[in-house]
């Protein structure tokens, strides 16, 4: 009996020390299960953080590059480089520059980027005709006025020599350009109509300039520049992109270029809400009613200026207050090349003189094939003088 006690009394024991032994471990493992859980956790918002941030990112890439996407399909990058694109191609073909293109103006150049495809050698021979034609229009701008001071100091005589006008041209038309011209005759001025000067022979067109008239004709003598090199010039144009915005090209785009032809679009979608609650219409309606009013109220003239169009708004006094918003963001970004942040840093523009007539005369209308363009003829100097008429905005009735 004792030794059979002795026994359970053993086996007892031993089972007590496996069983606290068991402990033991249970609790090592809930331990350490509790610390891989710990870290489960920790990695799952580990996780979590880095998946949030990269969609973030995700987000922000999509957002640049629709942003990338939207600047290089605006209106005003594809007018940056073509006009970017039309001088590169112009210092490689010399023959076809004209010295007077040293007078046209940044918008003059936008102006011809505007309807310029240079994908072909047509193309781009129809980019130069129009460049150098708008250039001996600029030049003779200078050139009649020059020709008629002239005339009034001389007791009404024409010049003997071309070269003697030089004193008289206005900056910064030089005598290289007159050079390139001739009178056809001398003696008493005669009638203002008459052409007196041309441009010498060796061009595509001659310029004819008379005290009060401008002609540029065709010149049949001259023979059509090469098409092969046009050909060839074309086929470059993939390259001259490739190479064309360099750091230099694009601060000049975004300093001098975007700024101002980037802000037209946005002023029309900007004050396109306040148009259609004035007027209850899409502005391209309420500008097409206005036009065909003026038609029919001037025998189917077409208007030149929105000038002519202020009358025939269903109500032109919204109408101006409205335009009168649109020309003080103008104003801002000449005056600090970026557009108005908001509307208290616009207060001041809207508070200085304002010349509505001459205003809204600046805004060229042209009207083709049911078609209501508007192009603006609007420089700094109009800021500074409140918009007052210019000599090269000459009146005209509404």
């Amino acid at each position: 009996m004792v030794a059979f006690l002795l026994l359970g009394g053993g086996a007892g024991l031993v089972t007590h020390r496996a069983v606290v032994k068991q402990r033991e471990e249970l609790v090592l493992r809930r331990a350490s299960l509790s610390r891989l859980e710990d870290d489960i956790r920790l990695a799952r918002d580990q996780l979590a953080a880095e998946q949030r941030e990269f969609a973030q990112l995700e987000r922000e890439t999509a957002h640049a590059l629709a942003a990338a996407a939207a600047r290089e399909a605006a209106p005003a990058h594809l007018w940056a480089s073509r006009v970017l694109l039309m001088r590169q191609l112009l210092e490689e073909m010399p023959a076809h520059r004209l010295p007077e293109l040293h007078l046209l103006t940044l918008l003059d150049w936008i102006q011809v980027a505007r309807n310029a495809e240079l994908d072909t050698a047509n193309r781009i021979r129809t980019a130069f005709i129009a460049l150098r034609s708008l250039a001996r229009r600029r030049f003779s701008e200078v050139l009649r006025p020059a020709l008629r001071a002239f005339v009034a100091a001389s007791g009404g005589e024409l010049p003997a020599d071309i070269r003697q006008l030089a004193p008289y041209l206005a900056l910064p038309a030089d005598v290289a350009i007159l050079e390139r011209y001739e009178m056809i005759r001398s003696g008493k001025a005669g009638a203002e109509d008459e052409y007196v000067i041309r441009e010498k022979p060796g061009s595509d067109a001659v310029l004819y300039v008379a005290l009060e008239a401008v002609s540029i004709d065709g010149n049949s003598a001259v023979q059509t520049p090469s098409p092969e090199s046009f050909a060839d010039a074309a086929e470059r144009v993939p390259g001259l992109f490739d190479g064309i915005f360099d750091e230099k090209a694009a601060e000049k785009i975004n300093d001098t270029l975007l700024p101002f032809i980037g802000i037209l679009p946005v002023i029309v979608e900007k004050y396109s809400p306040q148009l259609t609650a004035a007027f209850g219409a899409e502005p391209d309606e309420v500008f097409k009613a206005a036009t065909l009013r003026f038609r029919a109220a001037n025998s189917d003239v077409n208007p030149t200026h929105l000038g002519q169009l202020l009358p025939h708004f269903p109500d032109p006094q919204k109408f101006l207050a409205i335009a009168r918003q649109g020309f003080a963001e103008l104003d801002y970004l000449l005056t600090h090349k970026t557009p108005a942040p908001d509307a208290t840093a616009l207060a001041p523009f809207l508070k200085k003189p304002f010349n509505a007539e001459a205003a809204l005369r600046s805004v060229e209308i042209k009207t083709e094939d049911g078609h209501l363009s508007m192009n603006l003829k609007w420089t700094k100097s109009d800021t500074r003088t409140g918009l007052t008429p210019r000599p090269d905005h000459p009146a005209s009735s509404p």
